[in-house]
């Protein structure tokens, strides 16, 4: 494709979506644990924002929130990253432009 200069291929265990962030924030995919706890912490100081923009209950933030806080590795699939969820707050915390492929 010619408007596509180069992609990456991230870990698989789960992180994935954690990862690619890393990858194009601090360079490395290796600092998704980084990710998770940027988000986890920007997230938390307004989790009634939040909890708003996602259109849920508080309650239902801090369930949220809370599988954000999964570091671990290999990561089972109710952990993984949602774009729904993460996409605004990744935008917001970081100052992005994010774009979410998906397949048809």
């Amino acid at each position: 494709m010619p408007y596509i200069h180069e992609y990456i291929n991230v870990s698989t265990d789960g992180n994935y979506g954690y990862r690619s962030v890393a990858h194009q924030i601090y360079g490395s995919e290796d600092q998704w644990r980084r990710v998770r706890t940027d988000l986890y912490d920007f997230i938390e100081r307004r989790l009634d924002f939040w909890a708003r923009v996602w259109i849920k209950s508080i309650d239902e933030a801090w369930t949220t929130l809370r599988k954000i806080n999964y570091c671990e590795s290999p990561c089972p699939r109710q952990y993984w990253m949602s774009m729904d969820e993460m996409g605004p707050a990744i935008i917001t915390m970081y100052d992005v432009i994010l774009v979410v492929l998906n397949q048809i």
